[in-house]
Parts: C-alpha cells; structure tokens; sequence
C-alpha cells in the first residue's frame, strides 16, 4: 500500500506541474471531467519511469533527467501526439523541456533540495519560480483568450500550490526499497505499448520518431547503472521535507499573483518564448550531455561480480543547507 501511494503521489507531482501549473487558468487547468482522467496517464508514464530507474540504477540527476525524458515522450509521444506537430522542435518542447526537466527533475529533485535550504535563499528561490510562473499564466491566458478576474488567478494559484505541497510532502515520504514490482512496471509499459501501436497506425511518423528516442535514453540509462557510485534517484531521502520547510510554498501564489496583475502583454509574450527557448535548449543539452556521459562510461563498466547493487541507503543528490 505504501508503494502504491508514492507512485500515485509521484504521479500527482508530476501532473500538477506538467498540467496544471502549465496551463495557468482555472479554466483549463481545473476542467471536468479532464482534470480526472488526466492524471492516469501520467501515473502509467511514471510507474515506467520508476521502473527503469529502479531496474537500470543510473545515479544522480542524469539518471533523472533521462526518466523525466522517458515520462515526456511517453505522455507526448504516446498518449497524445503533440511529438510529432512540428518536428524537429516539437522533440523537445514539451516533452523534454517541461516534463523531464521541470516536472521530474525539477519536482522530484530540485525543490526538495531549494526548500532545503537556509530560509534567506529558500525564499529568494521560490519567489524567483513564482515570478515566472506569474508571468507564464499571464501568458497562458491570453494566448487561450480567457478573462480572468483577480480573484480567479488567486484561486487557481493557491489551489495549484496546495497540490503542489500535498504531492511534494507524500512523494517525500516514499518508503525504502523498490517501488515498482516487475508484474506492475511490466503492465504499465504493455499498456502504453499497446497504445503506441494504435498510433503508429493511424500515424506512421511515430514509428521514426519515438522508439530510437526511447532506445537511446534507456540505453544510455544502463550504461550509466553499469558503474554504479550511488543509491537509486527514487530512494527516500536522508532528511524528510518538514512542515515548515513546505509552508515556505506559500511564496509562490503571492509572488505569481501580484507578477501575473502587474505585467503588461509584452513583458508575458517575451516571458514565454524565453521560457519556450530556455527550457528546450536546456533540455536538449543535458540529454545529450547524459547521453555523452554514458557513453564515455560504457567502456569503463565493472565487470558483473565487481558492479555493487542498487542501494537505497539514501537520496542521490541529498540536499545540503540548514532547515
């Protein structure tokens, strides 16, 4: 039951902020019944995801930002077909640029780590996010053409950032060891095969563009795995997020709001095609970077009887910093 819940709260990390936080208004963020049978995607994209991790133990955030690129292709590639709309770009945005390296390696690394930290940069941290995220609703809802009042931006934020919290607290909170038995990881990833298939029927391109996508990044995640040197990326972490240390979340609303009231229609359309640029191009170099790395390490693998297992002694990348 206690891996059943860390995987559904992944899951919930991983939608909030590859959905909801994305899409920036109440009106297509929060629409029903979408907003109910959004998430099994993600939970399914997820448990393959964990699944790998688990199973081909690449350390630190390589091991990661990898995953995060298994969640986005599968989610975009898979599930939807924004993947293919405009090739070569769309690769990256939003399977790469938003859901590996903001949702996963952003949700499930770097904000335990910054909510970490001692408060003075912990706030200035947050508070930087809120700003963006502001302006990227801002942007969000007048590229959609929605009108929204003050009060309907201050709901939508503090309700997505209560989620946010409430995914962040109980993912943290995973217990040791594996997470993803092999029947269920296996399930997962024949569903979504199945899938695939349907696809690449009605949508033949599929079939160039996202299996050697998949096969190079789990490659590359093997060969990473062969060397060892660390505890699996999902292992619980040493320190627990305390209570106090996620009421710091609550920066993020305030900030977002009083950016998304304050900011003219210009200074959002840059905001966003900043945001479009940055993150791809981000995005694309440490896939590459991580792919580059495995294949320096390849060469250099222990033979098996020297290769240590995995370990789930404690978090990779374990956040540094006073509470």
């Amino acid at each position: 039951m206690r891996r059943t819940l860390a995987l559904l709260s992944a899951g919930l990390l991983t939608t909030v902020v590859s959905e909801t936080m994305f899409w920036g208004t109440l009106t297509h963020a929060y629409r029903v019944p979408d907003v109910l049978l959004v998430g099994l995607p993600y939970v399914l994209a997820v448990v393959v995801a964990v699944f790998a991790l688990e199973r081909l133990a690449p350390p630190g955030p390589d091991g990661l930002l990898l995953a995060g690129a298994l969640v986005g292709w599968l989610v975009e590639g898979v599930v939807v077909l924004t993947t293919y709309e405009a090739l070569p770009l769309s690769v990256a945005w939003t399977g790469l640029s938003w859901h590996a390296l903001l949702s996963v390696l952003g949700a499930w690394w770097y904000l335990p780590r910054l909510l970490h930290r001692p408060l003075p940069s912990r706030l200035a941290g947050l508070a930087a996010v809120g700003v963006v995220w502001g302006l990227w609703a801002g942007w969000m809802a007048r590229d959609g053409h929605v009108v929204t009042t003050t009060a309907e931006v201050a709901a939508y934020l503090g309700l997505t950032t209560a989620w946010l919290a409430a995914a962040t607290w109980a993912w943290d909170r995973r217990p040791a060891g594996p997470l993803v038995p092999a029947a269920a990881g296996w399930s997962a990833a024949g569903l979504l095969g199945a899938l695939f298939v349907v696809r690449a029927v009605s949508l033949p391109v599929v079939l160039a563009v996202l299996p050697p996508l998949l096969l190079l990044t789990l490659g590359a995640m093997r060969r990473l795995g062969r060397r060892g040197g660390g505890p699996v990326a999902t292992a619980p972490p040493a320190r627990r997020v305390r209570a106090r240390q996620l009421a710091g979340l609550g920066v993020l609303p305030v900030v977002a709001l009083l950016t998304e009231v304050a900011a003219g229609p210009s200074v959002v359309q840059v905001t966003a095609y900043g945001v479009y640029a940055v993150t791809s191009l981000a995005a694309v170099v440490l896939w590459l970077r991580a792919l580059r790395r495995a294949a320096r390490r390849s060469g250099a693998a222990r033979a098996p009887h020297d290769r240590p297992g995995p370990t789930y002694a404690g978090a990779c990348g374990e956040p540094s910093g006073a509470a």
